[in-house]
């Protein structure tokens, strides 16, 4: 009998917890989530709401550390992007996402032969946005950008580049969750 009543206590305050949750799910103002173009390309995302339609994005990605034994060299990146993303409603579930979003790549190897490399970038992120429940979210985007590129080796040497991508890698999806906080 007390197993019983005790199992019938967590179940109404489980049912309790997740009636709540999915209430407070239709005041959806931050997203969290997961980036991927490519299976060895990974960022995560972060989203913030700004008002009706708009986020602040913050995606934070590419961070690798590699150490290669055979000529001692440490490898080390990390790219770091924040914009903002509008969203204009399609349907009730569709949106098309646009919006502007710099971003900064630094990256060094370090070993006999040092160099390192600052790549700033300014993109324009264009894709659509699907809600597939309250809670959860695809997101398929392509960020077009124009990059420099600067490079300092050992001896302090400096060369640059620049480039405008637009290409199939640059395309990702993205799966997200939602919450209020």
């Amino acid at each position: 009998m007390r197993n019983k009543l005790l199992f019938t206590l967590v179940l109404s305050l489980s049912l309790l917890f997740i009636n709540s949750n999915h209430a407070s799910a239709q005041e959806v103002d931050r997203e969290l989530g997961l980036r991927m173009s490519g299976l060895d390309n990974f960022n995560f995302i972060y989203k913030k709401s700004k008002g009706e339609n708009k986020f602040l994005r913050i995606r934070a990605g590419a961070f690798n550390a590699r150490f290669n034994s055979e000529n001692e060299a440490l490898n080390v990146g990390l790219t770091l992007a924040i914009g903002v993303e509008k969203r204009k409603p399609i349907d009730d579930k569709l949106s098309f996402i646009h919006g502007l979003e710099p971003s900064l790549q630094v990256s060094g190897n370090f070993n006999d032969q040092n160099n390192f490399s600052v790549n700033p970038s300014l993109g324009y992120v264009l894709g659509f946005n699907l809600n597939i429940s309250d809670s959860f979210g695809i997101n398929l985007e392509a960020i077009p950008s124009i990059r420099a590129s600067l490079n300092i080796d050992n001896d302090g040497d400096v060369s640059d580049s620049y480039s405008f991508g637009f290409n199939s890698n640059s395309v990702a999806l993205g799966l997200v969750y939602r919450f209020k906080k």
